[in-house]
């Protein structure tokens, strides 16, 4: 009699888990069970999971519903329910689109993920995730190379980005930390540094293209009745 939407769900509650030693008793159950393969190990846990009631349901496309969609049926059914799970979120949604049917906890930075995320931080997993992502406390690790690539790739070359706003961004990206290093560095060093890195080579850039169009002597002869150059 009730409708179920395609979703995924994990329980945080691991210090229950924990308590009852949860883990360990499912390994002695598939055990028993001579259960060391897929798809019999699929079957085996899905007859053993029973549909979860439309209040543990939390509707994946009411984020994009417009306001005229959730004065229907849809907000009827789901408002409140939504609002339940976002104030208490002891199940927490992954996306079911069938083209970013991903994991949170495989792809942390996918489509709504940041609710297990806010509802991860308030669990003991946390930590170990943190660590597990830094390679084992270590920056370097394989583990941190391939998320830091997910961002990297995701923040400098998404897929809804044309080549103009890529190239744009990624320049746009390097001069902000560019000169955010520039400021953080003391003011002699950067001194130094505007005269060697830029104001010399550009005056040097400057000189041999007016002497290339053969202008070098007519611009000197108006800079110095601008009192801008001397005759030295």
């Amino acid at each position: 009699d009730k409708i179920y939407p395609y979703e995924g769900f994990f329980y945080c509650n691991l210090t229950y888990q924990r308590k009852n030693q949860f883990c360990k008793k499912i390994l002695e159950i598939i055990r028993t069970q001579k259960i060391d393969k897929e798809p019999q190990l699929t079957e085996f846990c899905r007859s053993k999971i029973a549909p979860l009631k439309i209040e543990y349901c939390i509707f994946p496309h009411y984020y994009s519903l417009s306001e005229e969609h959730l004065k229907g049926v849809a907000n009827a059914i789901y408002h409140n329910t939504i609002k339940q799970a976002l104030r208490e979120p002891i199940v927490i949604q992954y996306d079911s689109h069938p083209y970013f049917q991903i994991k949170p906890w495989t792809y942390p930075f996918g489509l709504k993920a940041d609710l297990w995320l806010n509802a991860l931080a308030k669990t003991p997993f946390m930590s170990d995730w943190s660590y597990l992502i830094t390679g084992g406390g270590e920056i370097g690790g394989e583990k941190w190379h391939y998320y830091h690539g997910i961002v990297a790739y995701h923040y400098y070359f998404p897929l809804w980005k044309v080549e103009e706003q890529i190239a744009h961004d990624a320049l746009k990206t390097f001069l902000k930390h560019y000169f955010l290093h520039i400021h953080e560095i003391p003011q002699n060093a950067r001194r130094r540094l505007f005269k060697y890195c830029i104001s010399i080579p550009l005056k040097s850039f400057i000189s041999k293209t007016l002497k290339f169009l053969k202008l070098h002597a007519l611009v000197k002869k108006i800079l110095i009745q601008l009192k801008l150059l001397k005759k030295s």
